[in-house]
């Protein structure tokens, strides 16, 4: 039996999840390698770019878990729906705050993942008696 979910953030499904996960993952190295390495120009080139590819997809993904919520405040207010907006905004200060919006959707897959893993096994080995 899946663990059950708190109704602020539900899961998409793992495949989605993982995927806005190492997207988030990578906008966090993203900002982090700006920080270190602001003055190659050419590099901070690159790095504005893969911004400007992830800002519309965080933003995405901030839309339809906000349409998709039971409950449209209790997710924006109590399930870190604020994060998720303010760090799909092209604004640098707030990139982290995308470890609240994949830290609870990532460790709710991982948690799920687990738990299919675990009950198809244990319906799949035979007990051994004892």
């Amino acid at each position: 039996m899946p663990p059950k979910l708190s109704h602020y953030r539900a899961l998409k499904g793992i495949g989605y999840e993982l995927f806005i996960g190492a997207l988030s993952i990578l906008s966090i190295c993203n900002l982090i390698a700006q920080l270190i390495l602001y003055r190659d120009p050419n590099l901070q080139t690159v790095l504005t770019v893969i911004n400007a590819i992830l800002l519309p997809i965080f933003l995405g993904d901030f839309f339809y878990r906000l349409w998709t919520a039971q409950s449209r405040s209790d997710y924006f207010f109590r399930g870190f729906g604020w994060a998720d907006f303010l760090s799909s905004l092209p604004f640098q200060n707030v990139k982290i705050l995308r470890f609240f919006g994949s830290g609870a959707s990532l460790g709710s897959s991982w948690s799920s993942a687990r738990a299919g893993y675990s009950t198809n096994l244990s319906h799949s080995v035979p007990k051994m008696p004892c």
